[in-house]
């Protein structure tokens, strides 16, 4: 009885000791899940970011807007006219616009047939070795379209190798996530990514397409280390309070 009293103390001078540092390193874990690249946000409302491309088949427009985040400093915007049925046509991106906070939008008059293509190199500077390896997807995150929509993402490295996904999305009225799962990018060097491209190409004229962030979404190790620890510290509650 003594021995077992004696043990029952040291375990109850440990108690703090254990548990605690046992959750705060879940809680870091935790809290490292995902990467926001880009919330759309920048600059803030009632600015934003806003390109427009008018005119006949073949029109374009571009812009730069700052940003923040790990994909440096600078997103770059640009929107092209694929095909104008009509006299003339109109389509628009843009960010953070007052009457759609918060997200990156594509909208093209019905006789148009436009896509928007948004760059992230530094202003041509590159983005000094972007390090992806440890995530498992990037994704766009809240992501809809009205009709028939392509989603394809480029990723270059330092060596000016690319490779690009591209996910067929039809149209829906309920947005969705969208992962390009980073295995697929073998041929890229993911420890040093130079450049990422994101293209939002609806297949149908008058298609409009948004989103509301791009996010780095990490290896699934780092979520069952995250369970681990807060299961570790249950046990010790439990075992305490037995």
């Amino acid at each position: 009885r003594t021995s077992t009293t004696v043990k029952l103390i040291k375990y109850k001078g440990m108690k703090n000791r254990l548990i605690i540092p046992l959750a705060a390193a879940a809680l870091v874990v935790a809290a490292q899940a995902q990467v926001t690249l880009d919330h759309f946000d920048e600059p803030a409302s009632p600015g934003g970011q806003f390109v427009a491309a008018v005119g006949t088949t073949g029109a374009s427009d571009t812009g730069t807007a700052p940003i923040t985040g790990l994909l440096a400093d600078s997103r770059h915007v640009r929107v092209d006219l694929d095909s104008v049925t009509a006299d003339t046509g109109a389509a628009q991106f843009s960010v953070n616009q007052i009457v759609s906070a918060h997200k990156s939008v594509l909208s093209a008059n019905t006789n148009t047939d436009a896509k928007a293509t948004v760059t992230y190199d530094n202003s041509g500077n590159g983005l000094a070795g972007l390090n992806l390896s440890s995530f498992q997807y990037i994704q766009l995150n809240d992501a809809g379209n009205d009709q028939l929509t392509h989603w394809s993402l480029t990723l270059i490295d330092k060596n000016a190798i690319s490779h690009t996904e591209t996910s067929v999305q039809a149209g829906s009225p309920v947005t969705k996530d969208i992962n390009f799962n980073l295995n697929l990018f073998a041929a890229v060097d993911l420890t040093d990514i130079d450049k990422v491209i994101l293209v939002i190409d609806p297949q149908v004229a008058g298609g409009d397409a948004d989103l509301h962030a791009l996010i780095a979404v990490p290896e699934p190790q780092e979520y069952a280390l995250a369970l681990g620890l807060f299961g570790l510290g249950f046990v010790a509650v439990r075992r305490f309070r037995k």
